[in-house]
């Protein structure tokens, strides 16, 4: 995550540098993104660099968590829209991921593609552990009477990676797109069906 050198930057010396990783990390797979590339788009000494963020990977998940916080207030608009369902917003939720614009829609695309094993494991836990107490939760509190309260975590510590896997499913396999969402579909009713039986 970036260092307080980084948030006593002026706002638009931030936004130039994430605006310049964006691009890089848009661009190329993860493992060919350079450090190089993003600062020499912006005239940045290298040691600067690492006055801000500890290295690439570092950068790469802040960036990465600023997305999930972008989903995280859609899946909040969703929830309204559809009368705080959690199950049909996450279904909502996925079509939205899918059809982001067209400026970052290869962002995204690189984002959930480079989603391996350890970026996925530190950042979804993390999300959803400042979720605990946030308004999503609360929100599944009030509707949903046959989720119980302590397990509201555990659900959705299920729906989120059900969500990322079949997007990057769709990402890898575009030609299964219809298929891939008939499966997600089905997971998310089962879940559902699963609680309301309980």
């Amino acid at each position: 995550m970036p260092t307080k050198n980084f948030y006593n930057l002026d706002i638009d010396k931030q936004k130039r540098i994430l605006e310049s990783a964006k691009k890089e990390f848009s661009e190329n797979f993860y493992e060919d993104a350079s450090i190089n590339k993003i600062i020499k788009n912006i005239n940045m000494p290298r040691g600067s660099f690492y006055l801000y963020f500890e290295n690439k990977e570092d950068l790469y998940l802040y960036i990465l968590e600023l997305y999930l916080k972008e989903f995280k207030n859609t899946l909040l608009d969703l929830l309204k829209q559809n009368n705080y369902d959690i199950f049909e917003s996450f279904i909502k939720l996925y079509d939205y991921i899918l059809n982001v614009n067209k400026v970052e829609k290869n962002l995204v695309d690189k984002i959930f593609i480079n989603m391996n094993s350890k970026r996925f494991e530190y950042a979804i836990p993390k999300i959803l552990k400042k979720e605990a107490d946030g308004s999503i939760i609360n929100l599944i509190k009030i509707n949903n009477d046959y989720i119980d309260e302590e397990n509201i975590g555990i659900i959705m510590s299920i729906l989120m990676p059900i969500l990322f896997i079949n997007v990057s499913t769709v990402l890898s396999e575009p030609n299964n797109k219809e298929i891939i969402k008939e499966f997600y579909i089905k997971q998310i009713n089962i879940i559902k069906k699963g609680l309301e039986r309980k």
